[in-house]
């Protein structure tokens, strides 16, 4: 689904951008039918950090980012990486317990946290904050000074929102607040996003795979393989530097590896709370990028490759042209795969490049044996990939 994201930024007094508040909406909403609260929280979190470049949406200042306490109770705040984020809670939120206390440990994890509508209430979040936020229309300016006195003796810093004229900022600054929001001091351009939406039957599959005892990374991996929404997501996630250091993956093995599996989880769960209610984009093609990885993986074998998952990728991956309506050099850009998979999708070059070209030929009905490969090889490469792409995608268990 297609998302037009807001930013709203974030200044100090000389106008340096500090950090920007992200919200998204989408481009079609739903006839008759609005968002709730944790819907729209959920899908700016997976909109800034899995379907794009979280860097290029920010120009690398922090993203501001707002929590429900249902997200929070989730722990669904815990995967997103504390070094691109500051997280957004309502000072009222504070009445619950619950959420104080998974606050504390978002803190404790090196996330920052900004507590929004502060009116110096909120005794339990001031102590763990590293920011407040005033939307100054609501208060006189004596009530204005109180509040910058009450963030000063908690040695956090104060941002005034709402700023729609040049008075209201120069008091503003005159009373002592540290940055600034408004279309009075900065604006940004939104930026439209075009999302690749896993399907909800392979979210509801891998989310279940999870909750079994004895989890079998190879079941999730299986799963994770064959929707293209997910994979894609997913690579993209790695891409932001999970593990401390970005590492391109060249399977969804090395994709849960990277990210570990209780994090590739909280991911998954929201993905599946971000697309409540949207049906996913492309169910024939998600189809075809299976079809296409599962024969790419099976002309690998066929001429004795050893890395056969890198194969599988190449194949899967090779649909997000038509599917995002991007040149492939874009759709790929923030998402880290191998050099090898990467040269086979953008340059066509390597022997992962012949394998998918080969499996493009024969959709064209151009398809022709090759020295390594027999024309009777490929046709059953098709054959069983046929058979298993309608397996992988129509809600069959293992």
């Amino acid at each position: 689904m297609d998302v037009i994201f807001d930013r709203r930024p974030i200044v100090d007094q000389r106008g340096q951008g500090q950090g920007l508040e992200l919200l998204c909406r989408p481009v079609e909403a739903p006839s008759g039918r609005a968002e709730d609260a944790d819907q729209q929280a959920a899908a700016v979190l997976v909109g800034a950090f899995a379907d794009m470049p979280i860097l290029e949406a920010t120009g690398g200042l922090p993203a501001f980012v707002r929590l429900t306490p249902n997200l929070l109770r989730n722990q669904l705040a815990r995967p997103l990486p504390h070094q691109h984020s500051v997280l957004l809670v309502d000072e009222q939120d504070g009445v619950f317990p619950d959420v104080v206390v998974e606050l504390e440990e978002l803190a404790a994890m090196g996330h920052v946290i900004c507590v929004d509508r502060f009116t110096g209430a909120g005794a339990a979040l001031s102590e763990i904050c590293s920011f407040v936020r005033v939307h100054v229309g609501g208060f006189t300016d004596d009530e204005l000074r109180s509040l910058v006195s009450a963030a000063d003796l908690k040695s956090v810093t104060i941002i005034a929102s709402g700023i729609d004229n040049t008075d209201l900022f120069e008091r503003c600054v005159e009373m002592g607040f540290d940055l600034f929001q408004g279309h009075a001091v900065a604006t940004a351009p939104e930026v439209r996003v075009r999302g690749l939406e896993p399907s909800r039957r392979s979210l509801l599959e891998v989310l279940s795979k999870f909750a079994e005892p004895g989890l079998e990374v190879a079941q999730v991996e299986r799963i994770l393989s064959s929707d293209l929404g997910l994979a894609y997501r997913l690579l993209r996630l790695v891409d932001e530097g999970y593990g401390h250091h970005q590492r391109p993956a060249d399977s969804m093995a090395v994709v849960i590896q990277i990210l570990g599996a209780e994090t590739s989880l909280q991911w998954v769960r929201l993905f599946a709370v971000a697309g409540l209610g949207h049906t996913a984009r492309g169910g024939e093609l998600t189809t075809t990028a299976a079809l296409r990885a599962k024969m790419c993986e099976l002309l690998g074998r066929a001429t004795g490759a050893q890395d056969l998952s890198a194969y599988y990728l190449t194949g899967l991956l090779s649909a997000l042209p038509t599917v995002l309506d991007l040149p492939m050099e874009h759709a790929l850009r923030g998402v880290a795969v191998s050099e090898g998979v990467r040269r086979a999708l953008v340059d066509g070059e390597g022997p992962l490049s012949s394998a998918l070209s080969l499996v493009m030929a024969h959709e064209r009905s151009e398809w022709r044996g090759c020295d390594t490969i027999t024309d009777d090889e490929v046709e059953r490469a098709y054959l069983e990939a046929v058979a298993w792409a309608g397996y992988a995608t129509t809600g069959a268990s293992a």
